[in-house]
């Protein structure tokens, strides 16, 4: 997460050369992602009071939807930093409230029809009391189109990765219950792409 923060200030940095000066923007997004291929890495006691390792990997397709709203700072005419937020889900179980920061770079001009490149990364609290909080991470890119009187629509395709760390489990190998007090350590890595629409101001 430390990484992704870096870049996106680096990126915004580079693009820092407007004389119009920073102004606020304001984006609702909406759209659909596919998770397909999903990483668990888990340590735990067994039965016998040992400490057991266990990595698995599988592909794992499932449907999800999501809505975020977003608050920007344009830093630049080809550069905007977000503050976003809202409900978002990823795989089978995991349903979150994602709060986090991504920045746009566009290739020509924010005011104008064009493609732009989108990184970012978020904290996130979970409805499912089994699940601690994640992170989630991700990039597009993306074409808006302006609709005039300083409105847009922006179109993204992108990939996305979500770590989430189950309180308690079951064992893909043993197919046993794994409880709190047994856990060590657990995450999964749940991967995926996604498509959006959002109407930007």
């Amino acid at each position: 997460m430390r990484k992704l923060l870096i870049i996106i200030l680096i990126i915004s940095g580079f693009a820092i050369n407007s004389k119009a000066g920073p102004r606020f923007t304001y984006a609702l997004e909406w759209g659909a992602s596919e998770s397909f291929f999903t990483i668990d890495r888990n340590v735990f006691f067994d039965e016998e009071h040992f400490i057991t390792r266990t990595r698995h990997s599988d592909w794992n397709f499932h449907t999800n939807g999501f809505v975020l709203a977003n608050v920007g700072l344009r830093v630049a005419n080809k550069a905007n930093i977000m503050l976003y937020g809202g409900y978002q889900g990823f795989g089978k179980q995991l349903r979150s409230f994602p709060l986090g920061v991504k920045t746009s770079y566009f290739i020509r001009h924010a005011d104008e029809d064009g493609l732009f490149a989108t990184i970012g990364g978020a904290f996130t609290l979970t409805e499912n009391q089994q699940t601690e909080t994640g992170m989630t991470a991700n990039m597009a890119i993306g074409y808006r189109k302006i609709l005039g009187a300083g409105v847009a629509l922006d179109f993204r395709l992108g990939f996305q990765t979500a770590l989430q760390h189950p309180r308690e489990f079951v064992d893909y190998y043993s197919q046993r219950f794994i409880p709190g007090a047994n856990v060590l350590s657990a995450e999964s890595w749940i991967n995926g792409v996604f498509i959006s629409i959002s109407i930007a101001l």
